[in-house]
């Protein structure tokens, strides 16, 4: 598993760190990071497998 942040609100200037939120900047730096940090699994799931399986078999 993989974490990713997420910048897509990010500017291309901005720095990807941890760049406060105003709306949640109340010094609890863990809250933020929770907020803004995703999960992706880096192997396929039992379902793509079966969805690759059965397009090979078409």
């Amino acid at each position: 598993m993989v974490i990713l942040t997420d910048d897509a609100d990010y500017d291309a200037g901005e720095t990807s760190g941890n760049v406060p939120h105003p709306r949640f900047d109340f010094g609890n730096d863990d809250a933020y990071i929770v907020l803004r940090t995703r999960c992706v699994h880096l192997s396929m799931t039992k379902l793509r497998k079966q969805l690759l399986y059965n397009e090979r078999r078409l």
